[in-house]
């Protein structure tokens, strides 16, 4: 006796039980509603330069430069700084986590400061 039956998946009727609907169980903690900001547009406003370096990780030990087109280049690679870092790390990567700019200070920076950064801006109306 196997598969679905009538009665339900091998003869046993599912039971599903709601409490209250909540519209809590529909929210996402994920960054993944976050505002889109194309990383291009932080060189529009000049937070980013072309030729400026960007680094792989807190370590900095893999740079990759900023392109007049937004890109990255690091050695043979090119693209986003998403692919660039997928591509590096093997793995799928948040560019905006991953890469790091060096600050006025000398320290380093995720580049999700400058998009955020960029986003206050805009909320102020700069």
């Amino acid at each position: 006796m196997s598969g679905w039956h009538e009665n339900g998946l091998m003869g046993f009727k599912p039971r599903l039980r709601m409490k209250r609907f909540s519209l809590a169980i529909f929210a996402s903690s994920s960054g993944r509603k976050a505002r889109r900001v194309p990383f291009g547009r932080l060189l529009e406003i000049g937070l980013i330069q072309p030729g400026q370096s960007l680094y792989l990780g807190k370590s900095g030990k893999i740079e990759a430069i900023v392109r007049v087109d937004a890109s990255l280049l690091c050695g043979e690679l090119s693209g986003s700084i998403h692919k660039v870092a997928k591509q590096l790390l093997g793995a799928p990567a948040n560019g905006w986590e991953k890469w790091y700019y060096v600050d006025e200070q000398g320290d380093q920076q995720p580049i999700d400061r400058l998009r955020k950064k960029y986003l206050e801006m805009e909320k102020n109306g700069r």
